[in-house]
């Protein structure tokens, strides 16, 4: 009797040990993919502001915006500068980011709005930023939209060409709609000058209808306290030596906007070579299609004595100058619900094994 009922709980025990396993498993892959899917992967790339950052006058955020561009400037005067808007897709979380570090300096207007290029990736939620803030000014690219040509005449800006995509289109008929604010054109010898800082466009030169779209973007110099930051858009190679023609040593920069999000049809070796960044930022969608940065861009960028970051690596890079070096402020919270996903699923596993935490007496 007694050996039949030690085979009975035996039997009884092995049936419990695999209903735990099986439950077991549940658990971790639900967790898993929760985690996944959910961006557990991206746990530390969710931004807050830090109060370090109450410390400085100026801010440079090279916002994560997947596979696009945007970039927010904070500046002395608190004016601030927005380059790019990122693809429509990124319009909620680039609105919400914008909103976080207006409410904690307290500011609610973008003095410029600069638009590189017509391309979705880097205009592509420039009507929710219009529609959700107020801009001062846009400086935009020397290209006509089909909004203008409709409304306004085959002659208006005649000496444009006209750019046919409709997110270029959408923007500039929401810039028009934007109650008291200058529209600019971006172009060599545009400046922006305030409290020690400045922005100068060095190109573009000229622009014609064979002029590749990527190439309207400017190149912009900002300058802050002796502290040099670059911005090339996606301008490409022949641009960039075009200006280092024209600039030269001039170039100089601590720190590069990488053009093109690392593709090999910029950051040249001549062009490189003039700027000479310390360190070189890289806006980039992680896993993306087109397989950028190009590793011979990183290469390059490496060689001539760069300290390479990007977005899909580093999320948002934030960083400021003081006394013309640069300081990174960069500052990451993780994402909480992700958190508490993971520690349920933890103590689900730890009740179906029935572990108990014992308390220290």
């Amino acid at each position: 009797m007694a050996k039949r009922k030690r085979k009975i709980q035996k039997s009884t025990s092995s049936k419990s040990f695999w209903v735990r396993f099986c439950l077991s498993i549940i658990i971790i892959v639900a967790t898993a993919c929760v985690f996944y899917f959910g961006g557990g992967l991206d746990l530390f790339k969710e931004y807050a502001p830090s109060e370090e950052m109450g410390r400085f006058d100026f801010e440079v955020h090279f916002i994560d915006v997947g596979q696009g561009d945007a970039t927010l400037i904070r500046l002395p005067d608190d004016k601030t500068v927005l380059i790019d808007t990122g693809e429509s897709e990124a319009g909620e979380s680039l609105v919400s980011y914008v909103s976080d570090v207006f409410d904690y300096h307290k500011l609610s207007v973008i003095d410029y709005l600069i638009l590189t290029h017509q391309d979705d990736d880097h205009i592509g939620s420039g009507v929710e930023i219009l529609n959700r803030f107020q801009v001062n000014c846009v400086y935009r690219p020397m290209q006509r939209a089909n909004y203008e040509v409709e409304n306004f005449g085959e002659e208006y800006l005649s000496n444009y060409p006209i750019s046919t995509t409709k997110a270029y289109s959408a923007v500039i008929e929401a810039v028009y709609n934007e109650p008291n604010c200058d529209i600019k054109f971006s172009r060599e010898g545009e400046s922006i000058v305030g409290e020690n800082y400045s922005f100068n466009f060095l190109t573009p030169f000229s622009v014609s209808s064979s002029t590749d779209n990527n190439n309207f973007s400017p190149i912009i110099m900002l300058e802050y306290n002796g502290a040099k930051i670059l911005f090339t858009g996606d301008a490409e190679s022949e641009v960039e030596r075009e200006a280092v023609e024209r600039y030269g040593n001039d170039l100089k920069a601590d720190v590069l906007k990488v053009g093109h999000h690392g593709s090999n049809t910029s950051s040249c070796q001549t062009f490189l070579d003039a700027v000479m960044p310390s360190y070189s930022i890289i806006s980039v969608g992680q896993d993306n299609q087109y397989n950028l940065p190009s590793n011979a861009v990183v290469e390059r960028l490496k060689s001539s004595g760069s300290q390479v970051l990007s977005t899909a690596e580093n999320g948002t890079i934030v960083l400021t100058a003081q006394d013309g070096e640069i300081i990174f402020i960069s500052h990451h919270v993780p994402n909480t619900n992700i958190i508490i996903i993971v520690c349920a699923g933890l103590v689900l596993l730890m009740l179906v094994w029935g572990i108990r935490v014992k308390k220290k007496s």
